[in-house]
């Protein structure tokens, strides 16, 4: 478990930047409210499968290019200009997929993403790619290609999943997970852009740097997600970043 000391946001950094890929899945899966409805085992098997997702996705398309096969289909992409960016809040549009009868659009919103390649570089220094938004840029089309993929087959990775029975007030309702779909675009868009920060810890580094989140938040969201990592369990608060 991480100490209280180390909530120096430099500490944070390092510790965010040598994250495993099943610490920033478990991280992204622990946000989802209706991940305390399963058990830790089931918990733990939807983390390994959104991920096998992921990598699996990244084996078939690494070395095709993406944007051609999107436009093929009807996608094309905008990078938007316009807004600000809130360093107050934690829930922050940096690309979305907008799917249409016949297409769509692939949405980069550059005032978010400029943003972030200058918190990540600040932070990272040398070990940021020399041309950080490019790189992110890559990471998050490659991200919102992976949920081009779940609309293609029209089913997300959740979706595959057991779903969580849920007692309404007069009847029980099913529902499907959200983090999977989130934990595996993840997955594959690490895989397809590589780079020195996956895209979860990259997300908590800017929050923190923009104090959108406290360092005391961050370590204790680690140290929850490396018991659940070790088999052990984690609080159950609600954990939206």
């Amino acid at each position: 478990m991480l100490a209280a000391p180390c909530a120096n946001p430099f500490d944070i950094a390092r510790e965010l930047l040598g994250a495993s890929d099943e610490l920033c899945a478990t991280l992204e899966f622990l946000k989802d409210p209706l991940a305390s409805q399963l058990s830790g085992e089931e918990e733990r098997a939807c983390v390994r499968d959104a991920m096998e997702a992921g990598h699996e996705a990244a084996c078939q398309w690494v070395g095709n290019d993406l944007l051609s096969t999107l436009a093929e289909h009807g996608f094309f992409l905008r990078q938007i200009e316009t807004g600000v960016v809130d360093t107050t809040v934690r829930n922050r549009i940096q690309a979305r997929l907008v799917c249409q009868k016949d297409g769509g659009t692939l949405d980069l919103f550059m005032p978010q993403l400029r943003h972030k390649s200058e918190v990540l570089a600040a932070l990272c220094g040398d070990g940021m790619p020399k041309d950080t938004l490019s790189w992110l840029i890559d990471l998050h089309i490659a991200h919102e290609f992976f949920h081009y993929l779940e609309h293609r087959e029209g089913r997300s990775v959740g979706m595959r999943m057991r779903p969580v029975c849920m007692q309404g007030l007069l009847r029980v309702r099913s529902r499907h997970l959200s983090s999977p779909s989130e934990v595996a675009a993840h997955a594959f868009a690490y895989d397809m852009a590589s780079g020195p920060v996956r895209p979860t810890a990259s997300d908590y580094l800017v929050l923190l740097a923009d104090g959108a989140m406290t360092g005391t938040e961050v370590v204790e969201l680690v140290a929850s997600a490396r018991r659940f990592v070790k088999g052990g369990s984690h609080e159950r608060a609600e954990r939206r970043c």
